[in-house]
């Protein structure tokens, strides 16, 4: 049944607000309200609905400038929101959109957000990132790219303040989220061609990273590496390859009762997973492999954890949402959507030293699908984020190249020591993209920035 119509008592007050000429530019339809209290002064705020097949209607956030980036308009940037947050709280995005960019922002199906003391949601049933996840991500995308209509029978041009440049629309996708971007563009890249780039920092590319099976940080902070993943035997393009003969499940009343997958180590203690990732459907989902051999290693004779999800479980929700083996569907797909890979010399989850999520990433788009990709923002645009960076903190590799050794990949990413890293990087991502576009420069390397705002 309908869930979202809540935003009647927000619209009658904003209509107040916009007799008083805070928001008088600003079209507010049976769907679509404006609120002038969220927000920065020099920007305005549009909530809206589109349909999805999958799930029903999406609530989408959009936030304008006061002025464009560029002459012909405003360049549009799409955060892909985490999967595991909720309620949800959206971001203050006034850095961004100081700069000149339209922001979108947009509730996953099933979750709900507070605007102004009343809860909002997305219809239909949250899957983790399965099919209705993805079909409304790619429902949200075409309405911002200009392709379809919110709820209202409105196009997005329609319902702005601003004019939003369509042509240089991008995603950014943080963490897990990149799983689902890579998903859409596998699976939906020939409806949403024209999105113009993808940035991701430091995603997952498949389920043994995803579970952190490679390596993760103890509950100290301290990084621990599987000793059975060695690269480069066992890093594969569409797959790692990990040996789990010696998988067991290790019990420890006072840091993991509820017990966890651990391997047996050559040399010091057991190797044992974190729990500190996103469950799914109430259980913890481990890798289908993993899960495979944990049955067939320990649990064969015995009662399997309720709270772990099976190997018929496990095979089923990965066969969707790993995305390693989904690279080769891009192929077909036409897209001129260029790709920034984002990271630090240390991961914020990953600790295995190759890399190997940022080398599959890089393997898939650019070397299976032939996409433009580089590593890491041009250090013109770190340094116009934060001028504080001496050269020594800023690597700057060409586009289209890798590390020759992905052992040492760690130099091609950004020092800890740059302060608020999370922060600036994809801010300077996201801004040498939107300017590359706008300027069609997709040279490897570049000498200054592009767009001076």
């Amino acid at each position: 049944m309908p869930i979202v119509n809540k935003a009647t008592p927000i619209r009658n007050f904003l209509y107040v607000m916009l007799f008083v000429g805070m928001l008088a530019t600003i079209i507010c339809g049976s769907d679509t309200f404006c609120s002038a209290l969220e927000g920065a002064t020099d920007s305005s705020v549009i909530y809206t609905n589109v349909y999805s097949n999958g799930s029903g209607n999406v609530l989408i956030k959009i936030t304008s400038p006061a002025t464009t980036r560029y002459t012909e308009g405003a360049p549009v940037i799409i955060y892909i929101p985490a999967t595991d947050m909720e309620p949800v709280t959206f971001s203050d995005n006034t850095y961004i959109n100081s700069l000149g960019f339209i922001t979108v922002e947009f509730l996953w199906p099933d979750h709900t957000t507070n605007i102004e003391g009343i809860d909002v949601t997305s219809e239909g049933v949250f899957d983790y990132g399965g099919q209705n996840t993805i079909l409304a991500l790619r429902d949200v995308v075409l309405f911002i790219l200009g392709v379809t209509k919110n709820t209202d029978g409105f196009y997005i041009s329609d319902i702005l303040s601003v004019t939003p440049l369509l042509s240089d629309v991008g995603i950014y996708a943080y963490s897990h989220t990149g799983m689902e971007a890579t998903n859409l563009l596998a699976r939906h890249g020939s409806a949403i061609k024209n999105l113009a780039y993808l940035v991701t920092m430091e995603s997952p590319t498949e389920d043994k990273m995803f579970a952190m099976e490679v390596g993760n940080y103890d509950y100290q902070g301290i990084p621990t590496y599987n000793p059975y993943y060695n690269y480069p035997n066992n890093y594969g393009s569409n797959g790692l390859n990990l040996d789990y003969t010696t998988l067991g499940w290790c019990v420890d009343v006072n840091l993991y009762p509820e017990g966890r997958p651990c391997f047996n180590s050559k040399t010091s203690n057991p190797f044992v997973l974190s729990s500190e990732f996103q469950t799914m459907f109430g259980k913890r989902v481990y890798s289908a492999p993993l899960t495979d051999a944990l049955y067939k290693n320990v649990f064969i004779s015995g009662q399997w954890p309720l709270d772990v999800a099976t190997p018929d479980e496990a095979a089923l929700l990965w066969s969707y949402r790993s995305v390693s083996r989904l690279y080769p569907l891009l192929v077909s797909m036409n897209l001129e959507t260029k790709i920034m890979l984002v990271f630090t010399a240390h991961d914020h989850v990953q600790t295995a030293k190759d890399k190997p999520h940022i080398h599959q990433a890089y393997d898939g788009f650019h070397k299976t699908a032939g996409l433009w990709v580089r590593l890491n923002p041009d250090s013109s645009y770190m340094k116009l984020t934060d001028s504080s960076l001496n050269t020594s903190q800023i690597p700057d590799n060409d586009a289209n190249t890798e590390p020759t050794d992905w052992q040492f990949s760690e130099f091609w990413g950004y020092s800890t020591s740059v302060t608020t890293f999370n922060h600036k990087k994809p801010f300077a991502a996201i801004l040498e993209m939107a300017d590359r576009v706008y300027m069609n420069d997709w040279s490897n390397n570049l000498q200054d920035v592009l767009v001076n705002y």
